[in-house]
């Protein structure tokens, strides 16, 4: 296999039909904290979130297609090397990339062009056009890999800590995948460990992909040690596209406020009970 893939492709890679813009810009700009491009910082009693865009952040993208357009999108040149509140960075994306414009319009494109996800023209009720998305052969056999990897990484026992070799090759097959993984939030300390080739975790350094694995890039772990990586999850917390059910081109308003579909608008209105007129009250 030797596809490249960022965290955000992988998200929509294994469901290519599912609203899922929200979970996949989390995972974008999750990738860019764990290579160095933005760092986030949270402060005071209700958490405040803060981003900084890194100066140099441009040459440390996913290996995506649409990485650098993304990156001007969420303001990387135009706040180079300041720090804004983590809402301005989320604004951002939702005016860029709302209604799940950022699966559809974005991600997806790539996988076609990628030949990992094909497109299936239907009619809906023989009569209105839609747009289905369907894995290709080699899209399919990498998204069964991923998604035998984090199968794999899920099973992982934590207490004692796994092996380092098979987690490195765990680690190695999944590549920016990783960020997928729930455990990583309790566990990526661990896995910088595995990586530094110590015991106390002083340097974790980077994780290099080789080129012929699934999924490839430098990928930094070290980069979060200077924050939760829950925060960082919670700072990035407020994409809203309504991340849920059947993608398809079916339409959602601004911030996921997703408009009735074809059967909730066609499903007949309950009508009301009226009391009988003994029963109503008397003025």
């Amino acid at each position: 296999m030797t596809a490249q893939l960022s965290a955000a492709e992988a998200v929509v890679l294994l469901n290519p039909n599912q609203r899922n813009s929200g979970q996949a810009l989390r995972h974008f700009l999750i990738e860019l904290a764990a290579r160095g491009a933005i760092t986030v910082r949270r402060e005071g009693w209700r958490k405040k979130s803060f981003v900084t865009f890194s100066v140099g952040g441009a040459s440390a993208l996913p290996p995506a297609r649409f990485s650098a357009d993304v990156w001007r999108s969420l303001g990387g040149e135009q706040y180079a090397g300041r720090e804004v509140p983590a809402k301005t960075v989320v604004d951002a994306a939702l005016m860029a990339y709302g209604s799940d414009r950022f699966r559809g319009n974005i991600v997806l494109p790539a996988l076609v062009a990628s030949r990992l996800v094909t497109t299936e023209k239907r009619k809906l009720l023989g009569i209105i056009p839609t747009t289905r998305y369907a894995h290709t052969a080699a899209g399919s056999e990498l998204a069964a890999h991923l998604e035998r990897k984090l199968s794999e990484f899920a099973s992982l026992r934590w207490k004692p800590p796994p092996d380092a070799g098979a987690l490195r090759s765990l680690v190695d097959a999944l590549g920016p995948a990783v960020l997928l993984a729930p455990a990583l939030r309790a566990h990526h300390e661990d896995i910088a460990r595995a990586f530094s080739g110590r015991g106390d975790g002083a340097d974790s350094g980077f994780v290099y992909v080789p080129s012929n694995a699934a999924i490839g890039g430098d990928f930094d772990f070290g980069a979060f040690d200077d924050f939760d990586l829950g925060g960082l999850v919670d700072a990035f917390g407020a994409f809203d596209f309504g991340d849920s059910g059947d993608g398809g081109d079916g339409d959602e308003g601004w911030r996921g406020r997703r408009l009735p579909g074809l059967a909730t608008a066609l499903r007949p209105r309950p009508r009301r009970a009226v009391p009988p007129r003994s029963a109503r009250p008397r003025p």
